[in-house]
């Protein structure tokens, strides 16, 4: 049987913005977060590129997961 979490971790990066340019490195850096907080046990949520609805909703969502 698989223990419950430890905690919940919730990670948006929003890497490609419609007027900005590419965030160089963000990539690993979210490899790095991913990475870091599975190995203490943690539920890991990740999402990419989100809208700032899309964000607002899954935010919430999280909250109360």
């Amino acid at each position: 049987m698989k223990s419950k979490p430890k905690a919940y971790v919730l990670i948006i990066n929003n890497i490609q913005f419609e007027k900005h340019s590419y965030r160089k490195g963000a990539k690993k850096d979210s490899e790095n977060l991913k990475r870091f907080f599975s190995e203490p046990d943690y539920k890991v949520f990740y999402h990419e590129n989100l809208t700032e609805k899309v964000c607002e909703h899954n935010t919430k969502f999280h909250l109360f997961f």
